[in-house]
């Protein structure tokens, strides 16, 4: 593992200004968006994060995705190293702490591993019970993986260790690859989303690296879920429409789908290609045409406004325009909780 500071901290901002400006919309639904925007646009929001009163979170305090790629972040920070066994047990000292907001899945599996099972133990047994599972828990606090490691390989390794932990269904590990690879290619200097047949470019890297892994909990998992499991989803993967060059935030069944990790890639990808496309954007019925205004970057405040699972969809995108742009305008990340966190952190080494 080689821990790049700078890229690590980068990544993070990125993660918790998409997390912390979605905060206001999660669980809203797309009638209810435009409210809140008068509500708050003296602020700065959706540019700017302003909380969420119903939750009495301030701006600037973010949501368990934060929360858990944080604790990836401590671990690898702390340890110097890549072990997934200390990333699940800061998870469970995360789950004691009685977060505000946590996920179906990651809550009863954190409770697995926290009543004695082994770091992927409790989301092996989970997946074998419920096997079409495929929450996007595990792809919220991906975005933060590549600032472990500059190698390709080696940071597809973390993606899925990290993520079955909690996620250990083929789709959700496949959503965080795809996530992993796609920043990767950002930081050296190519957009491999460029290429309209790059899904079939990502499986030829991934399928080499898990049919050369090494790693025995890699091995493990790629039997347990077995072939045709991940063909299927490979299979899945290549037929879904990851260019969409409009904004239009009721594509598909939003309320149905709103924690569906395929969906949650799709938005942060499409929310890329609309910050890259230099084209004046319409802004949908009953969404302000202001907002719509600001491109490039800004984009990423317009993921806040799909609502529904917001917070996540801003957090998967996220990390994704920190490795395009780099640093992200001060407008959105001044405030940001996490700074604190990470200054005291790299105090104490």
């Amino acid at each position: 593992m080689k821990f790049d500071k700078e890229k690590t901290r980068k990544l993070l901002v990125g993660l918790a200004t998409g997390d912390c400006q979605g905060i206001t919309t999660e669980f809203f639904k797309d009638r209810n968006i435009y409210k809140l925007y008068k509500k708050y646009k003296k602020r700065g929001w959706p540019f700017t994060p302003v909380g969420r009163e119903q939750w009495n979170m301030k701006a600037g305090e973010h949501s368990d995705d934060t929360d858990m790629a944080w604790a990836v972040v401590k671990s690898a920070y702390q340890k110097q190293s890549f072990d997934p066994s200390d990333i699940a047990n800061n998870f469970v000292k995360w789950l004691h702490s009685n977060p505000k907001d946590i996920g179906n899945t990651t809550h009863e599996v954190l409770s697995g591993i926290a009543n004695g099972s082994r770091w992927n133990e409790s989301g092996r047994a989970f997946y074998e019970g419920n096997k079409q599972g495929a929450a996007n828990g595990s792809l919220m606090r991906n975005g933060v993986i590549n600032g472990l490691t500059d190698d390709l390989d080696e940071a597809f390794e973390m993606s899925l260790l990290h993520g079955i932990i909690t996620h250990y269904a083929p789709l959700p590990v496949i959503c965080c690859a795809i996530h992993t690879w796609v920043i990767h290619k950002l930081f050296e200097g190519v957009n491999p989303l460029e290429d309209l047949m790059w899904q079939k470019t990502f499986f030829s890297d991934w399928e080499t690296w898990l049919n050369n892994s090494k790693n025995e909990d890699v091995i493990t998992w790629k039997e347990t879920v077995g072939k045709e499991d991940i063909e299927e989803e490979k299979q899945t993967i290549l037929k879904t429409e990851f260019h969409h060059y409009e904004f239009n935030p009721y594509i598909g069944n939003f309320s149905r789908c709103a924690g569906y990790c395929l969906l949650t890639l799709q938005i942060a990808l499409w929310a890329l290609q609309w910050a890259l496309d230099d084209k004046k954007f319409l802004a949908p019925m009953n969404l302000p045409e202001e907002v719509f205004a600001k491109n490039g970057v800004w984009t990423l405040g317009w993921v806040s406004l799909i609502g529904y699972d917001a917070d996540t969809y801003a957090a998967v995108t996220g990390p994704l325009f920190a490795a395009k742009f780099g640093e992200l305008p001060k407008e959105m990340t001044s405030n940001l909780q996490i700074h604190g966190w990470w200054n005291q952190l790299t105090k104490e080494q």
